[in-house]
Formats: C-alpha cells, sequence, structure tokens
C-alpha cells in the first residue's frame, strides 16, 4: 500500500504529466497535502530540506507554502519542570537551561545564566 508521500508524488505526476517544471502552478489541493505532510515530517525531527526532497518540490517553494498565511509565533513549546534547589554557599547552581538554538547551560546562577546568554544574542 502506498504512502501519503508515495500518493502525492502519484498525483503531482499525474496532474503535471511528469515531474513538474520551473515556475509549475500547483493545485490548492496539492499544496494543502504538501503543506500537511511537510508539518509531520517536521514535527517527526525532519529537515526542510529531507521532507522536500521526499515531496520532489524546491525547499524553497515548500517554505513559502509552509509559512502562506500562518502567522502563529516561530516559537516552539518546552515543558517547563518545577525542581527544588537546595543551594548551599558556594556551590553551584543546579538550574538547567537549553536555548532555543541548542545551547545548555547548567551549574551557573540566575545571574551568570543572564550574563552568558547576553554574551551569546
Amino acid at each position: 500500500m502506498p504512502t501519503r508521500v508515495e500518493r502525492f508524488r502519484n498525483a503531482a505526476s499525474r496532474y503535471f504529466g511528469g515531474r513538474p517544471g520551473r515556475g509549475a502552478r500547483y493545485r490548492e489541493d496539492l499544496r494543502q497535502e504538501a503543506v500537511a505532510l511537510a508539518r509531520t515530517g517536521i514535527s517527526e525531527g525532519k529537515s526542510l530540506g529531507r521532507v522536500s526532497e521526499e515531496l520532489g518540490i524546491g525547499p524553497a517553494t515548500l517554505g513559502r507554502w509552509l509559512n502562506r498565511g500562518d502567522v502563529s509565533s516561530p516559537l516552539r513549546p518546552v515543558e517547563v519542570e518545577r525542581e527544588e534547589v537546595k543551594e548551599e554557599s558556594g556551590q553551584a547552581s543546579s538550574l538547567v537551561v537549553v536555548t532555543p538554538s541548542g545551547w545548555r547551560i547548567e551549574g551557573l546562577h540566575l545571574e551568570g545564566i543572564a550574563k552568558l546568554l547576553r554574551a551569546l544574542e
């Protein structure tokens, strides 16, 4: 049984009579299916380039389709867990911060973390 990606590629191929050329305009239903597949792939950890390659669509085109009409924030949801911290004088903090760009900061007090993040901007 063909996957959703294979069904999309087959439908696009039938619509264009083969691989679409430069400047080809996809039907709205194909665009919506490509966006749905891209969002699923990205949520599974795939890159935009990988998803666009699987779908047979240029990454710039797919990126535009993903952003079209999307007024949501580019921020990703995070989980925050509260942990009781017992700090003794002279001891490092057990506070851990992971930035959206992947920096992991631990062992500093709040003031030190703030100073370091300002320096990384």
